[in-house]
């Protein structure tokens, strides 16, 4: 009998998934987990970092938490959007793998957050679509979530595209198009607002991301890797992810022609967007790996369609194992 490992979601998902939050939580509490937060995040990071002082490493320690909940939300959302042929459980394990496995900065909660804002702020505006009716209350809620991520990292900026392209796929009005990115605005404003008040230059945030996303170049992501032999071992597990991504995208748009006009063929087009969008952050001088967490999104439902096409192979699932352990290995060592 051939073993089909989608009749198993709840035993081959949950309990990978809890042993690599264990793994992660055992990592946060055994390892020093201080996080240093500099000039290349955002304004609203270093002022919560001043906010706690020496505390602030016990709120680092819920990052895990935060990808958990995340991952939650974006198995519901693929779910619900009929991503794949039934329910999967797939994205959730993905998602958390993808958050916490490759770089050391991705086990902070500030990445966690602003991971969790993307996957809120995704959820919020796909529901604005669920029918021709205009939802103005969920694009202004979801842009409003969008528009606080770069406060936390700057580079959060190159995902502000993504209003205008779900938008576009949709095929949805310029007022719901305006209502969007008012909702984005409206954070930086008031925080810069809250700036000047207390005294802060009114460009205070303008200036942080300015600076931030100014310098291009190669040179410092190649500096990160070769400080060490982990830092190498990271890369290339994540390049092979990414190209592997390519391929599932590749593979699951032509198993699935009949949906190219269907919804949960738009949905994935604007996750798609989300990963092009997130890929240039790589090339930023300074902390390219910030926004890796975020890139995890869209990794983790495209690995999870070219498994679930592949669910009675057990070569995904010697794969799937080796993923799960090397995972696990990452987060009780990084």
């Amino acid at each position: 009998m051939r073993l089909d490992i989608s009749k198993r979601p709840q035993l081959l998902v949950i309990y990978p998934t809890l042993l690599i939050v264990v793994a992660s939580i055992f990592r946060h509490i055994y390892i020093d987990s201080t996080l240093i937060l500099d000039n290349t995040y955002g304004v609203a990071s270093q002022q919560l970092h001043q906010l706690f002082g020496n505390s602030f490493y016990l709120v680092n320690k819920f990052s895990i938490l935060l990808y958990l909940i995340g991952g939650i939300v974006l198995t519901r959302l693929s779910i619900a959007k009929e991503l794949f042929s039934y329910k999967s459980l797939y994205p959730l394990i993905f998602y958390i793998v993808f958050s916490t496995s490759f770089f050391t900065d991705q086990n902070n909660v500030i990445e966690a957050l602003t991971s969790l804002l993307v996957i809120l702020s995704l959820n919020r505006l796909l529901i604005s679509f669920n029918t021709k009716r205009s939802n103005f209350h969920y694009l202004f809620t979801a842009g409003v979530l969008m528009g606080v991520t770069p406060l936390l990292i700057p580079q959060a900026i190159f995902i502000f595209p993504l209003i205008f392209i779900s938008c576009m796929i949709f095929k949805r009005s310029v007022n719901e198009l305006i209502t969007s990115i008012g909702g984005y605005i409206l954070p930086i404003l008031l925080y810069s607002y809250i700036l000047w008040a207390l005294n802060y230059p009114f460009s205070t945030v303008f200036d942080n991301i300015s600076s931030v996303c100014s310098g291009w170049g190669y040179r410092h992501l190649t500096e990160h890797v070769m400080t060490g032999s982990y830092a190498l071992y990271s890369t290339i597990i994540f390049l092979i992810t990414i190209i592997t991504s390519v391929i599932a995208a590749v593979i699951y748009s032509i198993k699935n022609k009949e949906l190219q006009q269907t919804p949960p063929m738009y949905v994935l087009m604007v996750l798609y967007s989300l990963g092009i969008l997130t890929l240039p952050t790589l090339q930023l001088s300074t902390n390219p790996t910030s926004l890796v967490s975020v890139l995890a999104i869209p990794l983790a439902i495209l690995i999870s369609s070219l498994f679930i096409q592949n669910n009675r192979s057990k070569l995904f699932l010697i794969i799937y194992i080796v993923i799960i352990l090397l995972s696990i290995y990452a987060n009780m060592n990084i």
